[in-house]
């Protein structure tokens, strides 16, 4: 298991999000050039009691070694978001940040490069509002359609 202080993911904040896509599209827009060099994928955490979604640029080990977290860091920011790097966290904020915090996410996705033309993090955008959206599921057995076809386990309360 990789020791959390190693990671190399940057935590986007967009608050509030549901009824804001068209801003949180053209803000993640930017970061388009990084989808088939950088990332080794994209999450997207929502938390409807806030309204606040969190966009995850997983950056790859290669551009971590190649540009250093700094660098990544002034790549991510073009998006003129508030960010969580977890690595320049001290030990009991990274552990507060992901066993408290993150939990309280309810709606998830998951996006890896493609040959979608829209920029990665923007398409989890799009599926994370979509999800977040869509009436709540009255069971834990419930599932959603991925724009894939496959069946993806609902993961709300």
């Amino acid at each position: 298991m990789r020791d959390l202080g190693d990671s190399h993911d940057i935590y986007l904040v967009l608050r509030p999000f549901l009824g804001h896509l068209d801003t949180a599209r053209s803000l993640l827009h930017v970061l388009g050039d990084l989808d088939l060099r950088h990332l080794a994928g994209v999450e997207g955490f929502h938390r409807a009691d806030v309204d606040t979604a969190l966009i995850v640029l997983r950056f790859t080990e290669v551009a971590l070694h190649r540009f250093g977290e700094r660098t990544l860091e002034v790549l991510a920011n073009r998006a003129g978001l508030p960010m969580v790097i977890p690595s320049q966290l001290g030990a009991d904020a990274r552990r507060e940040f992901f066993l408290d915090h993150l939990s309280r996410y309810t709606t998830y996705v998951q996006l890896y490069p493609g040959r979608d033309p829209l920029p990665l993090a923007e398409l989890v955008a799009i599926h994370l509002a979509e999800h977040a959206s869509a009436p709540r599921a009255s069971t834990r057995s419930s599932r959603f359609r991925s724009s894939a076809g496959f069946g993806v386990p609902a993961l709300r309360d």
